[in-house]
Parts: structure tokens; C-alpha cells; sequence
């Protein structure tokens, strides 16, 4: 004797629309959860961002439309250490030993401007330099060494999509 379908036989067109209302129910509800998530999710990282501990890298948090862009290289403290310089910009890919693509954005000082930056490394070794355009700091790196030749890689984008962006501003910066 074949068991299968025995208990949803026995279920009245009553309590299948019941059952059907109860899916769609908890549908909704787990819906509700996700967007009450996304939106704790958004304001938890407008506080950090107010707090200084988050930066700009998956996004960049710079208005499009805008014609001209300021670059600045600032301290810890939000000291401006150096104002535009920038010759070029471009989008470069790389990989990594296991073959994971990542996208970064190089970045060629002008030769005064390049003489400035090695004056800055130099000076900031083992501490974070943030890299602002127009106020909003995109990428804030450790100096590891003092930096010459004035050619610098912005990594971790997380497209490139957000290189292209980052890049195509920086070329208009001044």
C-alpha cells in the first residue's frame, strides 16, 4: 500500500488556503527582516563613518557630476601634507599566487610633486596617510617605506567599475 500524498488528502480546501496564507505570511515576514537588516546595516555604517573608522573603498563616496576634484594627501590628524601633483591616473590589474584578480588604481606624480611625496613617506614611516579627493578620504594606506619615483597603486577596489571611477577623478584633479 502506497503511503505517499496520505496527509495532504485528508487537508479541506479550507485549511489549504490556510496553509497557503501562513507561506505567504512568513514570506513577508522574512522580508521585513531583511530590509529592517539592510537599513541597520546602512546606519551602522553612517556612525562609523561619522567616528572616523570606516573609509571609502568599496564605493567611491564622490559625486560624479562634479567637474574638478581635489586631491590631498593628509596625516592622522587630518593635516593637509600635500595638494594635487597628480600627472596621471589609470586603471592596472594584478592577481595574486592563487590566481584572484584584483583591481587597483596607479596613480604618476609630477616630478615636483613626486620630490614631496618621498619628503612626506619618509617622514610618516608605520603611520596612515589618507588619500582625499574633495574631502572624502578614499583609501587611507600604512607607509611601510618611504616612496620614491612618485608611481603609487591605490589597491583593494572592489571592482573595476570603482577603479575606473577613482581613476577617470584623479586625471581631473587639480
Amino acid at each position: 500500500m502506497e503511503k505517499k500524498g496520505r496527509y495532504c488528502s485528508k487537508l479541506t480546501p479550507s485549511s489549504r488556503r490556510g496553509i497557503a496564507i501562513a507561506g505567504i505570511v512568513v514570506s513577508v515576514i522574512c522580508l521585513a527582516l531583511i530590509i529592517i537588516n539592510v537599513v541597520i546595516g546602512v546606519q551602522q555604517e553612517h556612525h562609523e563613518e561619522a567616528r572616523g573608522q570606516k573609509v571609502h573603498k568599496n564605493t567611491i563616496g564622490i559625486h560624479e557630476n562634479e567637474e574638478e576634484y581635489v586631491f590631498t594627501l593628509r596625516d592622522g590628524d587630518g593635516n593637509i601634507l600635500m595638494t594635487g601633483g597628480i600627472a596621471s591616473a589609470k586603471t592596472v590589474q594584478g592577481s595574486d599566487s592563487t590566481g584572484v584578480i584584483s583591481y587597483m588604481v596607479e596613480i604618476q606624480f609630477t616630478d615636483a610633486a613626486s620630490d614631496t611625496f618621498y619628503q612626506i613617506t619618509s617622514e610618516h614611516i608605520g603611520e596612515n596617510l589618507g588619500i582625499y579627493l574633495n574631502d572624502e578620504m578614499i583609501s587611507n594606506p600604512l607607509v611601510q617605506s618611504a616612496i620614491s619615483g612618485g608611481n603609487v597603486l591605490i589597491n583593494n577596489m572592489d571592482s573595476q567599475e570603482d577603479a575606473d571611477q577613482l581613476a577617470t577623478m584623479l586625471r581631473s584633479t587639480k
